[in-house]
């Protein structure tokens, strides 16, 4: 799938930068393959991690590590080159793919020890 179809299906590219700064740190991310065109998802993002401090979000699609496009890349090699980026340089340089959220009303919550009110606050 191209960039331009991307863009259509309603989703968004953002550029990530992971850190690793330490090899103690744990980087927090599960990239899982999938039959997608996209291929690799993420799973899962362990709070307070450099992968959740770097943006990445459960659902987000690895498009590129280093402006390579990895989408028809085999998962064993995506993985080797983003350990050894994270151990040589201890920067990953991405492209991710994100759905785009519906924009609504923002909405606050209130509560008064008894129950919950949704208070659904106008735009300017």
């Amino acid at each position: 799938m191209s960039i331009s179809e991307l863009k259509k299906k309603g989703y968004e590219l953002h550029n990530i930068q992971l850190l690793q700064t330490s090899e103690r740190c744990p980087v927090g991310l599960k990239l899982t393959k999938q039959q997608d065109p996209l291929q690799y998802i993420i799973t899962a993002v362990a709070k307070g991690t450099n992968a959740d401090l770097a943006g990445l979000k459960v659902n987000d699609w690895l498009i590129k590590i280093e402006n390579t496009d990895i989408r028809t890349t085999e998962f064993s090699q995506v993985s080797h080159t983003f350990c050894k980026l994270l151990t040589n340089t201890g920067l990953v340089n991405m492209v991710i793919a994100r759905k785009k959220t519906s924009i609504s009303p923002p909405i606050s919550e209130e509560y008064d020890g008894r129950d919950i009110r949704l208070i659904v606050l106008k735009e300017a």
